[in-house]
C-alpha cells in the first residue's frame, strides 16, 4: 500500500512540476528577455549539475536547493539581473528535472 501512494505521489509531483514548467517559465521568458533567460538558465543548470555532482548524497535536495539559489543570486547581482525566489525556486526545479529525465534516459 505505501508504495502505491508512495508512486503516486511522484507522479502528482512530477505533474505540479511540468505545469509549472508549462506555464510559469514562459512567464518568466516574457519578463526578463529571452536572452538574459537563456544565460540564467544555463547557469542553474550548470549549477545544478556541479552541486549534484560536489555533494551528491552527503546533502539533502533542500540543502542543496540552498546551495543553488545562493549561489544564482551571486550571478544574478553580477549581471543585474532580477528575479523572485520563487522565479529561482522554479527554474531550479525544471534543471533538476531535466537532470533527472536525462538520467533516466
Amino acid at each position: 500500500m505505501n508504495e502505491i501512494l508512495f508512486s503516486i505521489m511522484v507522479i502528482f509531483l512530477f505533474a505540479l512540476v511540468f505545469l509549472g514548467i508549462r506555464f510559469f517559465i514562459p512567464w518568466i521568458k516574457e519578463k526578463i528577455g529571452n536572452e538574459k533567460y537563456e544565460r540564467v538558465k544555463a547557469e542553474i543548470q550548470t549549477l545544478v549539475y556541479a552541486i549534484q555532482e560536489r555533494y551528491g548524497k552527503e546533502l539533502t535536495g533542500p540543502e542543496r536547493r540552498a546551495i543553488v539559489l545562493e549561489k544564482i543570486k551571486e550571478f544574478l547581482i553580477s549581471k543585474n539581473i532580477s528575479l523572485t525566489d520563487d522565479q529561482l525556486r522554479e527554474l531550479n526545479d525544471a534543471a533538476v528535472f531535466a537532470m533527472k529525465l536525462a538520467q533516466i534516459k
